[in-house]
């Protein structure tokens, strides 16, 4: 393997401080998948400095509540992708673009945080309209942190354990349209049809108009360099020319901007039914997206139960086993007694929809909280 392919340094999950790994071998890892939120992520610098008011960042907290949850789970270390790249080091930033598929597929577990989802009650299920409609799977960067790992696992708001990829395949297929095999990892990601692997960026947003190519460079398998100069247009023209060079026999879009015309009719298709509610269990469409093509398939199919009984692995049943217990997150002050005995306080999410809950119900005192 490529040395180059993994990351370097990583935050010990024991003493919350970044460790460089240039001149040794990478030890196994844990990786954080989560949406950024403007304003409140912490960068390498400010995660170094370790300021106080870094620590009331939103995003100080994500960071600090993941190396809770990797610590329970046995991981030494976690990356994450704020913090653990310096971004001000031009070749270390592109080289990072360039690997990121790299350093989620070579990760021991991946966790995914959806801030937004959350239950409404004690009658309802994590895998309900929430999870559904959760930004995390509308975002374009989070499309390859979905399909490189062997083993994700999915926590809501305030860290509640929502289930394994392997457990919510059924649900994550209908929501993305990409196939249950490649999900499982049964049938691998550079094995899918090409034009098919282009069609799961349909409907995703970026920040940077150009990421939405870049992101795509690694379920390609392609490498070239990121130039945030460029917009959508120039990046999947250099994306087309760049699958050409690789893929002789790949028949090549009409024109160079084609691909973002076919993405955006795609997107109409892979999409359908996303704000659909009518599912007796998880609310997802009652009917199946065809995962190569997006297109409703009416046909009845039976449909697996999302939660399996005896699925998952040992830190799957132990985060359950907590849950039920009651000691499911910060909110309950379920901390490890040492490093954690001292949390930073608590703050409300940066999203709406959060904001006028928890103003309801009273649980966060809203201190400088911004919408990203």
């Amino acid at each position: 393997m490529d040395i180059n392919s993994l990351p370097r340094r990583f935050i010990d999950t024991r003493t919350r401080k970044l460790v460089d790994f240039s001149n040794r071998p990478i030890p196994s890892y844990a990786i954080l998948s989560h949406r950024w939120l403007a304003g409140e992520e912490v960068s390498y610098e400010e995660f170094l400095a370790g300021l106080p008011q870094t620590k009331q960042k939103l995003g100080y907290r994500k960071i600090f509540s993941a190396c809770k949850q990797a610590l329970e789970d046995g991981h030494r270390y976690i990356w994450v992708d704020t913090c653990c790249i310096n971004k001000s080091d031009c070749v270390e930033y592109r080289l990072a673009i360039g690997s990121m598929f790299s350093y989620y597929q070579n990760s021991a577990v991946c966790y995914a945080y959806l801030a937004d989802v959350w239950k409404d009650g004690p009658g309802t299920s994590y895998l309900d309209h929430t999870f559904v409609k959760s930004d995390w799977f509308k975002r374009g960067w989070t499309l390859q942190e979905l399909v490189a790992p062997e083993k994700m696992i999915f926590y809501g708001w305030n860290w509640k354990f929502i289930g394994s990829k392997s457990e919510l395949t059924d649900s994550i297929e209908h929501i993305t349209g990409i196939n249950a095999a490649v999900l499982q990892g049964t049938i691998p990601v550079h094995a899918v049809d090409i034009r098919e692997r282009l069609e799961w960026i349909a409907g995703r947003e970026t920040t940077q108009a150009a990421d939405r190519a870049y992101c795509l460079l690694g379920i390609l398998g392609l490498e070239m360099d990121a130039d945030y100069s460029e917009d959508a247009d120039r990046a999947f023209q250099r994306l087309n020319a760049a699958l050409a060079a690789k893929y002789p026999d790949f028949q090549q879009f009409e024109d160079d901007k084609h691909i973002l015309r076919a993405l955006a009719h795609q997107n109409a298709r892979t999409r359908v039914g996303l704000h659909r509610t009518d599912h007796p269990t998880s609310h997802i469409p009652s009917y199946q997206l065809h995962s190569s093509r997006g297109i409703p398939n009416q046909g009845g199919s039976s449909r697996k139960e999302n939660s399996r009984s005896g699925a998952g692995r040992t830190v799957i049943s132990r985060s359950a086993e907590k849950t039920k217990k009651g000691n499911d997150g910060p909110a309950k002050n379920g901390y490890l007694p040492s490093i954690y005995s001292n949390p930073p306080p608590e703050k409300e999410h940066d999203y709406d929809s959060v904001r006028r809950r928890l103003k309801a119900r009273d649980q966060f005192s809203v201190t400088n909280s911004r919408v990203g």
